[in-house]
């Protein structure tokens, strides 16, 4: 530090103490001394101690760039103009929070999260995380973030994915809120993860138990099992864990029939189990849960025709199908297995 501060004019025409922050490559800000003071705790802390030097018109950053400065320089000009930017890239939210850390100005760092989460997209995921870990941002952003993963499981890079830490890999495949297709991708996931670096072999069998195995195929099950042993892994099938079925291959369905130009018509209506939870969540305004929409199903329609009678024995849904379209009796049963996702014929009376 050196020369005592001055009196000039500041950006928004008045007229107050300005102090000069000048990083570590040399680069000079101008900002308000008053501002500094009244924002940022390490200042604060500087003018309390009652070195004189406090007193000079220049403070010596030497663990912070140009591009931090520029952020706290516009953040402090902001405070006394009451206008602030609405969004920022991710290189200057970072840059901003190393600013707002390092100077303790609590207020910039709140704001600077609000923008950081502004950015959030199925690509700027693995960004974002890095930015939050490398703060300790756990509450305010990681579970955010990884919810959205949650939400946007089937749609995020594959990239994305297996740059995941070990423990926000283990918070995703161990929620019962993720959109999966199948307990099977969940499987593939965390092996591709695990074979991206072989530091990561530690994590695999916890991962690992966190599958539900009895939401798969028999013959995906055994893939799994191929999978463990050639990596010589110890997954005990016995410990399985129980599961909301909705986590990979839940669905609701709606069965009737209705009268469409005098001719009576079945219908079966679709809708995963997912998709309705996350429609009856109250939004943040407190307006109640959104209108639950049905889908017409194609893939999962069963091959009957009216259905009076039905029930779900073994997680399996069962259709009695008493009239056919023509009138005539029918007697037929059919059963749906949703982990395999098909129907079959099991019984005619």
């Amino acid at each position: 530090m050196d020369a005592e501060s001055d009196n000039v004019e500041n950006k928004d025409g008045s007229r107050g103490e300005q102090i000069v922050l000048i990083s570590k490559t040399g680069g000079c800000h101008q900002v308000d001394r008053n501002m500094l003071l009244r924002a940022s705790g390490y200042y604060q802390s500087l003018v309390n101690s009652g070195m004189k030097d406090v007193h000079y018109r220049e403070l010596t950053l030497a663990c912070l760039t140009n591009e931090s400065l520029i952020e706290v320089r516009d953040y402090l000009s902001g405070l006394s103009t009451n206008v602030f930017e609405s969004l920022k890239s991710l290189n200057e939210i970072e840059a901003g929070l190393d600013g707002a850390f390092y100077l303790q100005i609590n207020d910039m760092i709140d704001s600077y999260i609000e923008l950081l989460l502004k950015n959030l997209n199925k690509s700027a995921c693995i960004r974002i995380l890095d930015i939050a870990s490398k703060y300790v941002l756990n509450n305010q952003v990681v579970e955010k973030v990884i919810k959205f993963m949650l939400k946007y499981f089937k749609e995020i890079p594959e990239s994305c994915k297996i740059s995941l830490s070990p423990d926000e890999m283990l918070y995703l495949v161990a929620s019962e809120e993720m959109n999966a297709d199948s307990e099977m991708d969940i499987f593939n996931l965390i092996i591709r993860w695990v074979s991206e670096d072989p530091s990561r072999k530690c994590f695999a069998e916890k991962l690992l138990t966190e599958v539900r195995y009895s939401l798969m195929t028999t013959s995906d099950k055994q893939k799994c099992t191929d999978t463990i042993l050639d990596l010589n892994l110890n997954i005990s099938y016995d410990t399985d864990k129980d599961s909301n079925i909705s986590r990979t291959v839940g669905i609701l369905f709606t069965l009737g029939s209705t009268k469409i130009k005098g001719q009576k018509k079945s219908f079966v209506d679709i809708l995963p189990v997912y998709d309705f939870v996350e429609a009856c969540k109250f939004s943040r305004d407190n307006s109640g849960p959104s209108p639950v929409k049905f889908n017409p199903s194609r893939r999962s329609r069963p091959p009957c025709n009216v259905t009076r009678k039905a029930c779900v024995v073994d997680n399996c849904l069962y259709l009695f199908e008493k009239w056919t379209n023509d009138g005539s009796f029918s007697g037929r049963v059919f059963m749906y297995n949703p982990i395999a996702a098909v129907w079959s014929k099991v019984y005619y009376f």
